[in-house]
């Protein structure tokens, strides 16, 4: 899936509103090492704190990141995940953070999310960036009608915070928005 180059800026200067697709196990929050011993904690080189897992069914969510999904208000987030959205919406009501509620692609839990991103996607051809952990067959031939990015991180790792920040740069820059400090 190659990026397409082309601007997203209108000739009238309006500021398109882009998108964000984010997968949680294994995408935003690692997981654990099958190896994983019972005090298994996550990497701390790039994110250097975590919310309690305990709160989100023992995933770790990176506090910085969902700080910054608080302030995200010039892009739409939408959750494309397996897990249900009342599990999402009370585990970020529990550790804190009762205002992440966004739109929610599978709510019905399927595995193959890409049906679903294209057809979103489709619908409504905004920039876009998508983090999820793993490649779907349909993927490789299917040709984007917005520009995109796709991040696809080690499940033990997670999205690290130097993709985070460049994937959010990337989207203000084809939205015609201006770009993030730091």
């Amino acid at each position: 899936m190659a990026p397409q180059e082309r601007s997203q800026v209108p000739a009238d200067g309006l500021v398109v509103r882009p998108r964000i697709y984010l997968d949680i196990d294994g995408s935003i929050c690692p997981l654990p090492p099958p190896t994983r011993s019972e005090w298994w904690s996550p990497p701390t080189d790039d994110w250097s704190s975590w919310v309690d897992p305990r709160a989100f069914n023992e995933t770790p969510f990176p506090v910085a990141l969902l700080d910054d999904l608080v302030s995200l208000d010039w892009a739409e987030v939408v959750w494309a995940t397996t897990w249900p959205l009342d599990m999402i919406e009370d585990a970020f009501e529990r550790a804190g953070y009762p205002s992440l509620k966004f739109r929610h692609l599978c709510p019905s839990g399927r595995f193959d999310k890409f049906e679903a991103i294209r057809d979103d996607v489709e619908a409504d051809p905004v920039p876009f960036v998508w983090i999820e952990d793993h490649r779907f067959s349909a993927e490789r031939t299917w040709e984007s009608p917005a520009p995109q990015r796709r991040i696809r991180p080690n499940k033990y790792v997670g999205v690290s915070s130097r993709s985070w920040r460049m994937a959010l740069n990337w989207l203000r820059a084809e939205s015609g928005q201006s770009r993030l400090p730091g």
